[in-house]
């Protein structure tokens, strides 16, 4: 009677993202154990199977495999907003619930600056203005209707208030205002993200996605690796009979790990998204022919609607400042060929 095999269930770190990815790929195409399989995959040979299978065949289930962490800093809130509005990622935002933002910090779109900076300017400064305001007089109404605690430290207690405070101004903070974030995502999930991103109507937008994209091209930011080689290298200059081991050392650790090089380096802005944006606001020009926008609540509460309506109506709702009953209402008058046309 034969043994089992004994489980073996591990963790695996210090792999560039490509490599892992093909590593566990593998399992589909190998009796081999991943450890195997680890010891004998390089960079080069990673690069030749994403080439061939992801990018030559389509079996993006692998890009899948390849995990990439991308921090983005000193963007603003609205260009945040889009590039978290994409799938199967994980992101930590700084928190307009718990940090105090800086009043000088916000974007400044080069297109509204060349010709509307004052009053731009002066709108975005009147925000922050009315924001830092309330929040003094909120912290000082907390203090006054939330007494200290025995039980608490005066400093928790005052990050308490602030924070309180802070939950309910926050939203006077222009989209403008420039905040920092990280994501964790799949390289396949990236790349759906970056032709996504380039594809935005705003500059910005498509700076940022351009940006990502040269990120996961270049090496990966790597505190670890930083500290190695200045400690190597301070070795090799210590011990120079030993220099050809040191340097074998520096090498074999890949302390200049990429993100997802061969995944990423193809990637385009969607031809469907610039086309269909571009199409959309066209159409919506037209049916809602410069009516004057009309004053709605905050929630609106839609009767039940055609699914045609519905469908047309949310289509053109993203490319208007229109509020969602007045479009529904000009959809409504559309002929069922217009509607289908759209």
């Amino acid at each position: 009677m034969s043994s089992q095999a004994a489980r073996d269930i591990f963790a695996i770190a210090g792999l560039p993202p490509e490599v892992l990815a093909v590593a566990m790929a593998k399992y589909s195409r190998s009796k081999e154990s991943i450890r195997t399989t680890m010891a004998e995959l390089t960079e080069e040979k990673s690069a030749e199977f994403h080439e061939k299978w992801v990018l030559g065949y389509g079996d993006a289930s692998v890009a899948d495999m390849a995990i990439i962490a991308i921090a983005c800093e000193n963007v603003s809130i609205l260009a945040s907003k889009a590039i978290e509005d994409n799938r199967l990622a994980a992101y930590q935002e700084k928190s307009t619930r718990y940090v105090d933002f800086d009043s000088t910090r916000y974007h400044r779109p080069p297109a509204v600056m060349a010709k509307h900076a004052e009053m731009y300017e002066g709108a975005v400064d009147d925000l922050f203005a009315t924001y830092r305001s309330l929040l003094g007089e909120l912290i000082q109404y907390m203090q006054n209707r939330f007494p200290k605690p025995a039980d608490i430290t005066d400093k928790a207690y005052e990050t308490k208030l602030k924070a309180r405070s802070l939950d309910a101004v926050r939203y006077l903070l222009p989209t403008a205002t420039l905040t920092n974030f990280g994501m964790i995502m799949s390289a396949r999930s990236l790349r759906h993200a970056i032709t996504k991103l380039m594809a935005s109507p705003y500059q910005e937008i498509r700076e940022v996605g351009e940006e990502i994209r040269q990120a996961a091209l270049a090496p990966a930011h790597n505190p670890r690796s930083e500290k190695l080689k200045s400690e190597l290298h301070s070795l090799l200059n210590a011990s120079p009979n030993h220099k050809d081991h040191i340097e074998q050392i520096i090498n074999s650790t890949e302390l200049d790990i990429k993100g997802a090089p061969t995944l990423i380096k193809h990637t385009n802005p969607s031809e469907y998204l610039l086309k269909t944006n571009n199409k959309l606001t066209e159409l919506a020009a037209k049916i809602l022919k410069g009516a004057t926008v009309q004053p709605s609540p905050r929630v609106d509460y839609i009767e039940l609607h055609a699914y045609e309506d519905e469908l047309v109506t949310t289509l053109l709702y993203g490319a208007t400042n229109y509020p969602y009953r007045q479009i529904l209402e000009a959809v409504r008058k559309l002929s069922e060929s217009a509607k289908e046309k759209i």
